[in-house]
């Protein structure tokens, strides 16, 4: 039996979807390769510093497709349409707002990327907010939209970030929707 090795071209490809975040099956099905070859290309790229830790195994339970949300919420889910919609339909500001269109949009958040949307609205010659924020910001989130009419809980990912289950995520787009109607 012959060791098989990853194709020439496809190691860089395995990274550059690890480092965003994608799990190691997913990049084998994605790439059309064993796991095997992209966890053993993932742990090469790891030990030579080119990748800083090996992403997760897979997806999260619950993650299958029926869970995602419906294609025809995509169109209305780009980040400047959606985050003016998330200040007016839930009052919050427009820090919240990045951040909860995030959630809506992604599977989970880790505490990095709720850290860079806070950052994306800051003015730029003032110093870089501690990520500590987070945790203050995802505290009013909390309060604001775990209760009546939204009931949109934010859960924690323990060391890695939060998320809105599936059936949250589809019901803030609910909401979403049945407040754009009368206003459009």
């Amino acid at each position: 039996m012959e060791d098989e090795t990853i194709p020439d071209g496809m190691a860089p490809i395995a990274v550059r979807m690890a480092v965003e975040g994608v799990p190691v099956a997913a990049i084998a099905r994605a790439l059309l390769l064993p796991f095997m070859l992209i966890q053993d290309a993932l742990k090469e790229a790891a030990c030579s510093g080119t990748l800083v830790s090996l992403p997760k195994p897979d997806w999260p339970p619950g993650q299958s497709k029926e869970n995602r949300l419906p294609t025809e919420y995509q169109a209305m889910l780009n980040d400047t349409a959606l985050t003016g919609l998330c200040v007016r339909a839930f009052h919050l500001t427009p820090l919240q707002a990045r951040v909860v269109s995030i959630m809506i949009r992604r599977p989970e958040a880790t505490k990095e990327m709720v850290h860079q949307a806070i950052e994306h609205g800051r003015d730029p010659t003032k110093d870089k907010t501690s990520a500590k924020m987070v945790d203050v910001v995802i505290c009013g989130l909390r309060r604001r939209l775990s209760r009546e009419p939204y009931l949109l809980p934010i859960k924690t990912l323990r060391g890695i970030g939060y998320y809105m289950d599936a059936a949250t995520r589809k019901r803030a787009i609910n909401l979403l929707e049945e407040f754009r109607k009368p206003h459009s």
